[in-house]
């Protein structure tokens, strides 16, 4: 792990401010997955949900200010970014601690998870599933090396396909990440 040395300008700066360090999680390809996936999410539902009129005109969905949609999913907390993500696709934490319990990691709480959470939820994105989303996330593009072989390099891109192709995608990635997640912690 990278640390500042000590004695020097950065270190003087960081006891100036009085800062704590404290790792939340790495900075990895994985975590930056995630945390593009999870801003998909909320860009995919945004669009899967503008086209519906709640009959009183009234605001429910947090998804998008014209959706009727009153369902779990829709009118819980928000979920806008990688930890509330988290928070919601597992069992909360036990205070002062800093890993989630093994069984919401592995999908096996009958409390929580992708699926009970997250997807299957909303009778809007039920039946919307066909609807066609484009989203940011990684996405594996051919280049030429140096010595003019081609290979394969992920990068930030915008991929369009059914909002069901997305949701599948989405939950697989998430079950792997929660236990890379885990051990990166």
């Amino acid at each position: 792990m990278w640390q500042v040395p000590s004695g020097s300008a950065a270190q003087a700066f960081i006891d100036h401010l009085g800062l704590v360090w404290q790792v939340v999680c790495c900075i990895c390809v994985h975590h930056r997955g995630m945390v593009l996936r999870v801003k998909a999410l909320q860009v995919a539902r945004k669009h899967v949900h503008r086209h519906l009129e709640h009959p009183d005109g009234d605001p429910i969905c947090r998804h998008h200010t014209h959706c009727c949609c009153e369902c779990e999913t829709c009118s819980t907390g928000p979920c806008d970014t990688l930890q509330q993500f988290l928070d919601t696709v597992m069992c909360p934490r036990r205070e002062e601690q800093r890993h989630y319990d093994m069984a919401c990691v592995l999908g096996l709480c009958a409390n929580c998870g992708f699926d009970r959470k997250v997807a299957g939820q909303c009778p809007v994105e039920t039946e919307r599933q066909q609807c066609w989303v484009s989203t940011r996330q990684h996405v594996n593009v051919d280049v030429v090396d140096g010595k003019g072989k081609k290979k394969k390099v992920l990068q930030e891109g915008t991929k369009s396909q059914f909002f069901l192709d997305f949701m599948n995608e989405t939950r697989a990635f998430t079950g792997e990440f929660l236990k890379h997640d885990f051990l990166a912690r």
